[in-house]
């Protein structure tokens, strides 16, 4: 529940309970407090992503970019965008806009290749 979800709800609840409909307060408060405790911890159900980029730097192949897509896909991480910059040395750094599963450490992407990529939040 959002915010200003839970700040509608709160005022419901207190109008319920001010103007003596004490049942339909109460029950709503009770109603919104499950929701938050079910929709709020961790649960298997409703795995949560994490926005980052992955930033690969000074690869020689032009088309490096389908096979780190697949070995990305293996890892469950999803990989939403790439951009691609060429240098003047002929040297290609490529970045991928993902999702990653929260089981999925940064290291393990980090020693694919080979310590030459970084890591960020985007959002």
């Amino acid at each position: 529940m959002t915010t200003a979800a839970g700040l509608w709800a709160t005022s419901g609840i207190g109008m319920a309970i001010g103007s003596g409909m004490y049942v339909i307060g109460f029950s709503g408060a009770l109603i919104i407090l499950a929701a938050q405790l079910i929709l709020h911890t961790s649960s298997k159900f409703m795995v949560s992503h994490k926005c980052k980029f992955i930033k690969i730097y000074g690869i020689e192949k032009p088309d490096f970019q389908d096979g780190t897509a697949e070995r990305l896909k293996g890892m469950q991480v999803t990989v939403n965008e790439v951009s691609v910059a060429r240098h003047s040395d002929g040297l290609y750094d490529y970045t991928f806009y993902c999702e990653m599963p929260v089981n999925v450490s940064e290291e393990e992407i980090i020693k694919l290749f080979e310590n030459k990529c970084t890591i960020d939040t985007t959002r």
